[in-house]
């Protein structure tokens, strides 16, 4: 498995998947997930390949653009609602793009996740482009 999946690689990929079904998959049950996804909003065009890998490889994604409860704009519940899902998956996988560092909530995810979680369950899919 490579180091890094390239933003090409991400877009071979997602030619070969039904999106409206990770989509489906993504925002079913909010319950028995297994892996937050952290991810810039900037970067929500890969998300269906990123979804995808994950599941293949038994992973059931937790995005946050397909949970309804968070109110609309971003506050203290938000907050306290994604703490109690990234508590309650056993995984946490952060989408790094150059997006991810511009994001106001990222960041927050990736040290809560360190925090609850420790090393081992928290990892980073990394994208990369040659404008980095």
């Amino acid at each position: 498995m490579p180091d890094f999946a390239t933003f090409q690689d991400v877009n071979k990929f997602k030619r070969n998947i039904n999106e409206a079904a990770i989509a489906k998959s993504a925002s079913a049950s909010k319950l028995n997930k297994t892996i937050f996804l952290a991810h810039s909003s900037k970067d929500a065009q890969y998300l269906p390949a990123v979804i995808s890998v994950l599941e293949k490889h038994g992973g059931k994604v937790y995005v946050d653009k397909a949970d309804q409860r968070p109110p609309q704009n971003p506050n203290r519940e938000t907050a306290e609602i994604l703490r109690g899902i990234i508590k309650a998956c056993r995984r946490f996988v952060m989408f790094v793009t150059p997006n991810s560092k511009d994001s106001k909530w990222v960041p927050w995810e990736l040290g809560l996740a360190d925090g609850e979680k420790g090393e081992y369950p928290v990892a980073l899919f990394p994208a990369c482009c040659d404008q980095w």
